[in-house]
């Protein structure tokens, strides 16, 4: 029978800033924030970026009905908007914590209605939260992450489920190290680090481009998509690991992606060919309507036929390190245990 495809809810309408502005919570970090919604809205929701070092963009406010709420985004330190870009220096966890009531008060917020944030950001929400529990109402939280050292050491590490999961994109990940920066998960990051913050920019540009595909790899599985799989929802496939390698619905990853792959460019070279034809009958019918004193512009256009091709683009954040303290969790330090980035270079977050 005919298979009925979910439709997703949408988020809700883009619209402009009400307000943005400049916070300088010290030690020559300026934070940039933005206010979206409804001004007068007794409700104010704060969305907290990913990454970390992701930073917040236009469609973050879309989360949240705009004639309910008023929706605080702001930079991180060393993120997006907010200077020094890139900055690791006297950026950490529990100074994020404070920034966030700093701008809690700057804007006039009593308590936070809604904390929204994934990934990193869920992590800062809940360590914001758990410091300062009376200024937030509720909490949504995606992508759960505490940055505890068995998350870390399973994403990064030589003996973690992402390589298990994934090898190949493992070794490309860890191409450029040295073997004994291999050993462990300590060994990786600390790797990462040193070329991260190297004062040469092909080196820190080098391991942000492994860094960005690592993490793109192990957060999503690529498959060409034809524009009519899209159109009727046919484009979601079921993947799982059997312990060897993965099965995209049942078929192996390889041969499932060869065979995606030979569609996809037998769609395109039909589509060629069919534009070339069109071409050539449009260009008979010019001469002919020429001849018969009709107009030939008038014939070419109503023959020929336009091709539309779509391109898609990458995007790179940049990794400002954060680091627990105060024995609640652990997670990267700009002291040589995690990885942070250098001003200027980027680190994509999959948060």
């Amino acid at each position: 029978g005919n298979t009925t495809v979910p439709q997703l809810r949408q988020m809700y309408a883009a619209g402009d800033s009400s307000e943005k502005g400049e916070l300088d919570v010290g030690e020559g970090h300026v934070l940039h924030y933005r206010i979206y919604g409804n001004p007068n809205a007794t409700a104010t929701a704060l969305f907290l970026h990913g990454g970390p070092g992701a930073g917040c963009f236009p469609n973050h406010a879309r989360f949240f009905d705009p004639e309910r709420y008023r929706v605080v985004l702001f930079d991180q330190r060393g993120c997006g908007s907010s200077t020094p870009k890139g900055e690791v220096k006297d950026n950490d966890t529990w100074r994020l914590v404070d920034d966030i009531e700093k701008l809690r008060l700057r804007v006039g917020v009593a308590r936070w209605a809604v904390v929204l944030g994934g990934s990193w950001g869920c992590t800062l929400a809940i360590a914001y939260a758990q410091e300062h529990p009376s200024r937030v109402a509720a909490m949504v939280l995606r992508g759960v992450c505490l940055m505890r050292e068995m998350e870390v050491s399973w994403l990064f590490g030589p003996a973690g489920g992402a390589r298990a999961l994934n090898p190949r994109a493992y070794a490309d990940f860890v191409e450029k190290l040295e073997p004994f920066e291999r050993r462990d998960c300590r060994s990786v990051l600390e790797g990462f680090s040193t070329r991260l913050l190297s004062p040469d920019s092909d080196t820190r540009g080098t391991a942000s481009r492994k860094w960005s595909s690592y993490e793109g790899s192990v957060s999503s599985t690529p498959l060409p998509t034809t524009s009519e799989e899209k159109k009727d929802g046919t484009s979601f496939r079921v993947s799982e690991w059997n312990g060897e390698t993965w099965l995209l619905d049942g078929q192996d990853e390889k041969e499932a992606l060869a065979e995606r792959r030979r569609l996809f460019m037998s769609a395109r070279n039909s589509g060629n060919a069919s534009r070339s034809t069109n071409e050539t009958t449009a260009a008979g019918n010019s001469s002919t309507a020429g001849i018969n004193g009709s107009t030939a512009v008038g014939a070419v256009n109503g023959s020929s036929v336009a091709e539309k091709g779509s391109t898609a683009s990458g995007s790179v954040g940049v990794e400002a390190g954060n680091s627990f303290d105060k024995g609640k969790f652990s997670a990267n330090s700009s002291t040589g245990n995690g990885v942070n980035s250098s001003a200027g270079t980027g680190v994509a977050g999959s948060g």
